[in-house]
C-alpha cells in the first residue's frame, strides 16, 4: 500500500511504503504509476519515504528508483520496520537513509 501526506506549508511529502512492491493479486502493490501520480500531483520541494517491506518486483522497483533519483528534489528514507530485496532499492534512491 502506498499513502502519500502533503504538507502545502512545508513543501514536504512523506510517502508511506508498506506492502508489496509491484502489483499484487488483490491490486493494491507500489507500482511506478501509483507513485508517479502522487508526486506529479503535490509537487513537493521535498520528498520523505517512509519503509517497511519485505520487497517485491526488482523490476518495478528499478522503474520507481529510477524516477525518484531523477527529481530533483531532496529526498529522505525512513527505515520502519523491515525492508529487504526491493524495498533496498527503492531506499537506494534517497539522497540520505535513517
Amino acid at each position: 500500500m502506498i499513502n502519500v501526506i502533503y504538507n502545502k506549508i512545508k513543501g514536504i511529502s512523506t510517502i508511506n511504503i508498506t506492502g508489496e512492491v509491484g502489483k499484487s493479486l488483490f491490486g493494491d502493490g507500489i507500482t511506478l504509476d501509483t507513485v508517479m501520480a502522487k508526486i506529479q500531483t503535490d509537487s513537493p520541494d521535498s520528498i520523505t519515504m517512509n519503509i517497511s517491506t519485505l520487497g517485491g518486483d526488482l523490476i518495478e522497483a528499478l522503474a520507481i528508483h529510477d524516477y525518484l533519483k531523477a527529481l530533483d528534489k531532496k529526498k529522505v528514507c525512513n527505515i520502519i520496520g523491515n525492508k529487504a530485496s526491493a524495498g533496498t532499492v527503492l531506499a537506494m534512491a534517497a539522497d540520505q537513509v535513517f
